[in-house]
């Protein structure tokens, strides 16, 4: 029997007009402790459909945030997408955007079991029996829940996704940070602790450290921490396209290939200069690349969607 909160969902099913006539819509699903909110874009007779899931930090349904990033990438992918016959949904985490709830209390888990809410409303709108996920950045370990607990996962689109613990992508980032250099013992020791599953007392936290690992966000570092991507991927047995850029700043190219090597289906697609925000700096300096995460005007890089698309739509 479906839980009683689902009703609010059917609801809204029912209210909607046929996928034939649907252009972009915004649609939420009200939750005991949130209401979800977020965009279905679809051509007229969908070929395939796929859900767009954001990367790490405040980072709404369009990749942009309020914390400076302006890039529109999922917007952008989702139209260009739309114009190959694949229907999207993408939408805003708990308490981004303009989806409610509390963005701390939050897990891989929880997050996988929103994504399925809104599966579940996609595949009816658009008629598929399955959907695409396409995971950016820590999108892709949602994706990577979701894989390991439906059925109905057509197969995978990873860009820009870690292929090693975020434990240790986030310690070599840190590293590099002059702000943080006279603070290296205390993070070394955060880093440590939480990867153990211990919470870090505050006053162990001097300087940046307090808000890099403030008390409220410890419980979702801890689970992300937990997490072995290359292990988790050699267990799903999908369709996997690993996309990465070279030009990008947060994600190593050597990630991607540890990915592509685990997952039993996996292809490696390399971009040349395509940054984390999925576009393409003027040139090779920081300040070009640092650029494209606040030019919502900047096209995604090119041939990105087209090889999504392909990807896709195409015969394996």
């Amino acid at each position: 029997m479906r839980p009683a909160f689902c009703l609010g969902l059917w609801l809204t099913l029912l209210a909607a007009p046929l996928a034939t006539r649907l252009a972009a819509e915004e649609i939420q699903i009200p939750l005991p402790d949130a209401t979800l909110q977020g965009t279905y874009l679809a051509a007229e007779t969908p070929a395939a459909l796929a859900m767009i899931l954001p990367g790490s930090g405040p980072t709404d349904r369009n990749a942009n945030s309020t914390q400076g990033l302006s890039t529109d990438a999922y917007r952008l992918l989702a139209e260009a997408l739309r114009t190959q016959g694949i229907a999207t949904l993408r939408a805003d985490k708990r308490g981004i955007g303009q989806s409610t709830g509390n963005p701390n209390a939050v897990s891989l888990g929880l997050y996988a079991q929103d994504a399925g809410h809104w599966i579940d409303l996609a595949k009816d709108r658009s008629g598929q029996s399955c959907v695409w996920l396409i995971g950016h950045s820590e999108g892709g370990l949602v994706a990577f829940e979701l894989a390991r607990s439906r059925d109905d996962i057509c197969g995978l689109v990873l860009l820009a996704a870690p292929g090693r613990p975020i434990s240790q992508i986030l310690l070599e980032q840190l590293r590099g940070v002059s702000a943080l250099a006279q603070h290296q013992q205390a993070l070394e020791k955060a880093m440590i602790s939480l990867i153990a599953g211990s919470p870090v007392p505050p006053e162990a936290l001097p300087g940046p450290l307090s808000a890099i690992f403030a008390p409220p966000i410890q419980p979702f570092l801890m689970d992300l921490f937990a997490v072995d991507p290359a292990e988790q991927a050699r267990t799903i047995d999908l369709p996997a396209l690993v996309v990465q850029g070279t030009a990008d700043l947060q994600m190593a190219e050597g990630d991607a290939r540890t990915l592509a090597e685990a997952l039993p289906q996996g292809t490696l697609y390399i971009v040349e200069g395509m940054t984390h925000t999925l576009k393409t700096a003027k040139d090779d300096t920081r300040p070009a690349n640092l650029a494209t995460y606040s030019d919502p005007a900047l096209p995604l890089s090119p041939g990105l969607a087209e090889r999504i698309g392909a990807f896709i739509l195409g015969p394996r």
